[in-house]
């Protein structure tokens, strides 16, 4: 995947610190917080690996949708969005980073599970709808009151008997449905979920840079695991930033003790020292 970022390197890097500091701030909030601001944090992990996003104009794009819709139901605001053809799943090619960027969404109208969620909830909100995220196994829902809605499959309403056939179709056999699978995923794992899907498809490309935007995000979760924390610490240095990597080292050993603390201070200090 190459973008064309435009920016040099230092404006870049910059530019990811401050999307990092706000997107820290954004998953540290309470649940209540960050359900209004699920658009911010989905356009924050675009702006994380794609410098040329423009959070205002982009959330002005989803206003623009929203009011041009004229939906004032959760089911005919799905017809309108999905089933209309207006947004759709992109089977073909579904493992393009592009398809979990909400930009990006917008302007190819095409996209995976969470993202088409993401941009049901948000345009359902500013048309005052409630309309929550379902992280179901293996596949991303949305749901208003009893009824769920798959937008990856033009938007069709289900029942809880439905979810479970959407489940056994997936696993090719006819197994249960996990307990408290329907239940609404909490706003910050459904932006974890997203960072998870791009890290996945970075490793699998090789692309350094998307996964360095992400894990700049990963690592701000409260519930960051050593791994993620340390990950990011070697990609600030794999990109000459030393003394950030030094930092989050040195963060992440108060996380740790014994011979990983001493590991993670002696990385620490090298990377300090290359700033000499």
């Amino acid at each position: 995947m190459v973008f064309s970022l435009g920016p040099t390197l230092g404006v870049v890097t910059e530019l990811l610190a401050e999307h990092r500091m706000a997107f820290e701030r954004l998953v540290s909030a309470g649940s209540g917080e960050i359900a209004g601001h699920l658009d911010e944090g989905a356009l924050r992990i675009a702006a994380a690996v794609d410098a040329s996003v423009d959070i205002d104009h982009e959330r002005g794009r989803l206003d623009g949708l929203a009011a041009e819709l004229a939906s004032t139901t959760v089911e005919a605001l799905a017809i309108e969005l999905f089933a209309s053809g207006r947004f759709s799943g992109n089977g073909a090619n579904y493992y393009e980073p592009e398809n979990s960027l909400l930009p990006q969404v917008l302007d190819r109208k095409v996209g995976i599970p969470i993202s088409l969620s993401v941009l049901f909830i948000e345009v359902g909100r500013r048309k005052g709808l409630d309309i929550q995220g379902v992280g179901m196994p293996g596949h991303f829902l949305t749901r208003s009151g009893n009824v769920w809605y798959d937008p990856f499959h033009a938007g069709g309403a289900l029942d809880e008997r439905g979810c479970e056939a959407v489940y056994q179709r997936l696993a090719g056999r006819p197994v249960a449905l996990p307990q408290k699978s329907l239940a609404a995923t909490p706003p910050a794992q459904i932006l974890e979920r997203m960072l998870w899907n791009l890290r996945s498809i970075a490793d699998g490309r090789g692309d350094a840079a998307l996964g360095r935007g992400v894990l700049a995000l990963l690592s701000t979760f409260p519930n960051a695991s050593l791994q993620v924390r340390m990950s990011w610490a070697l990609a600030q240095a794999e990109s000459g930033q030393f003394d950030g990597a030094a930092q989050t080292a040195r963060d992440s050993a108060a996380l740790a003790s014994g011979d990983t603390k001493d590991r993670i201070t002696r990385q620490a200090n090298t990377w300090q020292a290359r700033l000499n």
